[in-house]
């Protein structure tokens, strides 16, 4: 009994361990749990959906931190300058990046972005965006800049394939 009962507390104290290092953002074991997609530097964002699949973009898109801009958004100069020929836009602080991907996310996924709206039914035939699968949806996000890529790596941290329409991530 002696040998098991320390055993088991070595088992949870390295479960413990584990639960406070998913997330290195958490201030607690349980934050942890609940966000184990999280990246570095990440902040709140208005639902787990659209924290879900932001990160799984950031990760996606791998851009230089020194941008702010997590999500590769090619919005062009907003006073701090661009990072490449396309546009993409340099933020003052990475949480104003977080915040930028977020309410786009929030419009796109909602069905309330006409710009998004519109390229889902002229390249696709679909009434809205919120019918896009993930691989439809990298084909607009990247402009058309390795979709195929970019849709594997956000289905592959999402858990699911490229042909997931965005309108089921909720239920992820």
């Amino acid at each position: 009994m002696g040998e098991a009962a320390g055993i088991l507390l070595l088992v949870l104290a390295g479960l413990l361990l584990f639960m406070k290092n998913v997330n290195p953002n958490s201030g607690s074991a349980a934050e942890g749990l609940l966000a184990p997609w999280a990246v570095q530097g990440q902040t709140p964002a208005p639902n787990q959906v659209v924290s879900i699949f932001g990160a799984a973009i950031a990760r996606a898109e791998g851009v230089n931190p020194s941008a702010n801009n997590p999500g590769a958004l090619a919005l062009g100069d907003v006073g701090n300058g661009t990072l490449n020929s396309s546009g993409v836009s340099i933020f003052t602080t990475i949480e104003e990046g977080w915040q930028r991907l977020y309410t786009q996310l929030e419009k796109v996924l909602s069905g309330n972005d006409a710009l998004w709206n519109g390229k889902a039914a002229d390249m696709f035939g679909l009434p809205s965006a919120t019918d896009l699968t993930i691989g439809q949806f990298s084909q607009i996000w990247t402009g058309g800049d390795n979709p195929t890529t970019w849709a594997d790596s956000v289905a592959g941290s999402l858990g699911v394939t490229p042909e997931t329409p965005v309108s089921q991530l909720g239920g992820k």
